[in-house]
């Protein structure tokens, strides 16, 4: 929630986009466990866990497209560990991610009963 918090305060757009893409993994780290999903660091996944957690809270019910637009964020996030100096990002990146932060943070609370 915290990122959440400081994604919606900070006023650039690579900053936004960062803290909330940081977000959605955390809160889908906070819905796979529970779910018997373990993640284990570095390992070669297909399926990234935010593509889980949006499949586990039915999150394309309330955000059409969450699942793709996800692993959009997904490459974003290698490209800019990946090319120095990192890509600019533009707002709209940064606010859609925000948004499905929130959305997933939403579906999340449902499913744990937080």
């Amino acid at each position: 929630m915290s990122n959440q918090t400081d994604a919606r305060i900070v006023t650039t757009p690579q900053s936004r986009f960062l803290l909330a893409v940081e977000g959605v993994r955390q809160t889908s780290l906070a819905v796979a466990n529970p779910a018997g999903i373990k993640v284990i660091p570095n390992a070669q996944h297909k399926v990234d866990v935010s593509t889980l957690a949006a499949m586990i809270t039915e999150l394309e019910s309330v955000v059409p497209g969450a699942a793709e637009t996800l692993g959009d964020f997904r490459n974003i996030r290698i490209q800019r560990k990946s090319v120095s100096p990192a890509p600019p990002i533009s707002p709209e990146p940064g606010a859609k991610a925000v948004d499905i932060l929130k959305q997933l943070i939403d579906r999340a609370r449902i499913l744990t009963k937080v």
